[in-house]
């Protein structure tokens, strides 16, 4: 039961049919996915760029902005004459600088405090109405005194300010007037950070950076593990907090300090969409597929079915019954092939009744005469057999020889494939043309020159051999001196083989007869023409969509062959 289902024509359409709708079905989802992949990762990228371009420009701009308060300091007299004073502050005057104080901080939200650091040695701060009532940042540590943005960090490690600090020289004497400092909430980092995040559902972290420090200054989500490598594409792949993705890294720089924003896109926020198209996809193909099975049940149940009822009936006449009534009833293409059929039956029982007996009997004369034939096999091993019989006598190059003369016939007779690698082609080439050099002796010499990542490149079986064999019979065993030959494999853009010797060559006229073979796939030998030439030739052209051949000759003393091809799969 099990081998009649293996061989029934409806498991072999059922199988065809899934197999060539699968095959393609597979192909063409992992090339969607590869393209959709690029497309929306290359979109990724190009609107991560923008996104970091904006989120350093308000960066910048917030920077500005708290600088731009500080300058209000040369546009009050009275607190200039103030901070020019050497002398401690009274009371009143004290009162003076913290009324200035709390209309800089008044200017811009995110300030929870402004201090003046004097040339005297006095502080004078000025905290934001509220200010005590929100989370203790005032104990915040930072890694020095030096002016220039600095982020604060609490006792747990955690940020909790960002300090600006700057001074303001005295005109014209350039001496430090006073050192301004800002105490600010994270608010407008949290602002630029959701820019830069671009409001987005997705986990992505984005954090913001001063020079090099290893440290942000905000960080919208922990970030306990990173690991990535810098790419020139735009984009470099990591890992952060166990997650797999893409980081997105923009520079600036704003008074002499480097701004540095990052942002961590998941690999998933990516692939999910990819994967729910792709999903989709194979759901209508499996209903295509589903279809298609469908419609080959119906095709064998009103077509093949009754053909294979015919074909039981044919049991009858291989028994030696040659009797047959058709018993189809219909007109159509399976009637007239049942109907035929008795015809058939009818003409071969009067042909048995005359002669096709005598026929049986020379026939099978003629399959005795063929069975007893020399089969390839059979002289393979004899070669084998006869080699060893040389070496036992004391004939190594005797022996040597045939074993050779076995390879070769072996390779040629393997009709089990159409394409080996290139080693195992030129392998074959250096075996014949030591077979050669036994024959030969010095008048022949050889170089094969290839690389060996060139080796496991799949080309057509016999396609060197027959020009090196040119070579030899029209060529280099023509002269009365040495004679060399050279092979050479190489690869620019396409795969090159050349096959180079100095016989006598061959006449234009001779080059243009083999390019009209070419031409017109004439490679009879009544065409006057390299039969093996031109077929490989042709074979590789079949072979591969780009391929181009030339002559070079210049009578004894260089002929060169050359082959270009591309290997075919291959974007090169």
């Amino acid at each position: 039961m099990t081998r009649k289902w293996k061989n029934s024509i409806l498991t072999k359409l059922l199988l065809g049919m899934v197999l060539v709708l699968l095959i393609p079905f597979i192909i063409a989802n992992a090339y969607a996915y590869q393209m959709n992949y690029a497309a929306s990762l290359s979109k990724t990228v190009g609107e991560n760029k923008g996104l970091l371009g904006v989120g350093l420009d308000s960066l910048e701009e917030y920077f500005q902005r708290l600088n731009q308060i500080t300058l209000s300091v040369y546009e009050n007299t009275t607190l200039h004459d103030l901070l020019q004073n050497g002398t401690v502050f009274t009371g009143p005057e004290q009162y003076t600088l913290r009324q200035m104080l709390s209309i800089m901080v008044s200017q811009d939200t995110s300030i929870r405090q402004a201090e003046l650091i004097c040339r005297n040695g006095q502080t004078i701060t000025q905290e934001t109405i509220g200010a005590d009532n929100e989370k203790d940042w005032r104990n915040a540590e930072y890694h020095s005194s030096d002016v220039g943005i600095q982020a604060g960090y609490d006792g747990n490690g955690a940020l909790s300010v960002l300090k600006y600090a700057v001074e303001l020289t005295d005109e014209p004497s350039s001496e430090i007037l006073v050192q301004i400092n800002f105490y600010c909430v994270l608010d407008q980092l949290e602002s630029i950070a959701k820019k830069v995040g671009a409001d987005s559902d997705e986990r992505c972290i984005v954090a913001i950076f001063i020079d090099e420090s290893d440290r942000p200054i905000y960080v919208n989500e922990p970030m306990e593990e990173i690991e990535y490598q810098k790419y020139e594409e735009g984009y470099s792949v990591g890992q952060l907090n166990g997650m797999q993705g893409f980081f997105f890294i923009g520079y600036s720089n704003y008074s002499g300090q480097v701004l540095k924003i990052m942002k961590f896109v998941p690999q998933s926020t990516i692939t999910e969409p990819i994967n729910q198209m792709i999903r989709k996809t194979i759901l209508a193909q499996g209903m295509i597929l589903l279809f298609v099975i469908l419609f080959v049940v119906f095709i064998y149940k009103n077509m093949i079915q009754p053909i294979k009822n015919i074909a039981r009936n044919i049991d009858n006449v291989q028994e030696g019954k040659y009797e047959y009534q058709a018993t189809a009833v219909t007109y159509d293409e399976i009637g007239e092939l049942d109907r035929k059929y008795e015809e058939m039956v009818t003409t071969i029982n009067v042909l048995i009744n005359k002669d096709l007996k005598n026929a049986l009997e020379i026939s099978k004369t003629r399959l005795k005469m063929l069975q007893a034939q020399i089969n390839p096999h059979f002289l393979n091993n004899m070669l084998q057999t006869i080699s060893t019989q040389a070496m036992k006598a004391g004939d190594r190059e005797a022996s040597g020889s045939i074993s050779k003369l076995a390879r070769i016939f072996q390779y040629n007779m393997d009709t089990s494939t159409d394409y080996v690698p290139l080693a195992a082609e030129l392998k074959q080439i250096r075996t014949y043309l030591d077979l050669q050099q036994s024959r030969l002796r010095e008048r022949l010499e050889y170089t094969i020159r290839c690389e060996e990542y060139l080796d496991a490149l799949i080309i057509p079986k016999m396609v060197i051999q027959p020009l090196v064999e040119n070579s030899i019979n029209h060529g280099v065993a023509k002269l009365e001196g040495a004679g060399r030959i050279s092979i050479e494999v190489y690869r620019n853009e396409n795969v090159t083989i050349e096959v180079i010797d100095n016989g006598c060559g061959m006449s234009e006229e001779k080059i243009r007869c083999l390019q009209e073979a070419y031409r017109t796939y004439e490679i009879t030998p009544e065409a006057g023409h390299g039969i093996g030439f031109t077929n490989v030739l042709q074979r590789l052209d079949l072979y591969s969509q780009d391929f181009n051949w030339e002559i070079k000759s210049t009578p004894y003393v260089e002929t060169r062959v050359i082959l270009q091809f591309q290997i075919p799969g291959e974007d090169i």
